[in-house]
């Protein structure tokens, strides 16, 4: 059975990400890895969730309720991480959300997709899953 690898993340950036509304992800820190893994939604909600929320409003984006949580929900493909201040041009709306701080960096992804959610239980930084018949396309 081959592994891959997964990262777990709080809701809605799990669910906004495995449906490619969100294709840079802000991050504290930069990694090495390129290539496909799955998107992880934690048991926990963002901290900024409803700041999120109001922006996805604005867009004419309304997420309902249906994010599941502690589950595996979607896969993307990390192609680059940059620093912030070469991380544009970008959706201009994606500037507006939180943790573009100066000396931080962002994941381009591409290539987006959800799967049908599984639950599982994530970890910090990436970690490996068993990559199961029909878990990924």
């Amino acid at each position: 059975m081959s592994m891959i690898r997964a990262l777990s993340l709080p809701q809605p950036w799990a669910w906004l990400l495995a449906r490619g509304l969100v294709t840079h992800l802000p991050k504290p820190f930069s990694c090495r890895h390129r290539g496909p893994f799955l998107l992880h939604a934690s048991r926990n909600q963002a901290a900024d969730r409803e700041h999120l929320l109001g922006l996805l409003l604005a867009q004419g984006i309304d997420p309902g309720d249906a994010q599941p949580t502690g589950a595996l929900v979607g896969i993307a493909r990390l192609v680059e991480c940059l620093p912030v201040e070469l991380a544009r041009p970008m959706p201009i709306w994606e500037a507006t959300l939180p943790g573009w701080e100066a000396g931080g960096c962002v994941w381009r992804l591409e290539e987006p997709s959800v799967i049908p959610s599984r639950p599982w239980r994530g970890q910090r930084g990436f970690f490996w899953v068993d990559e199961e018949p029909g878990l990924v396309g």
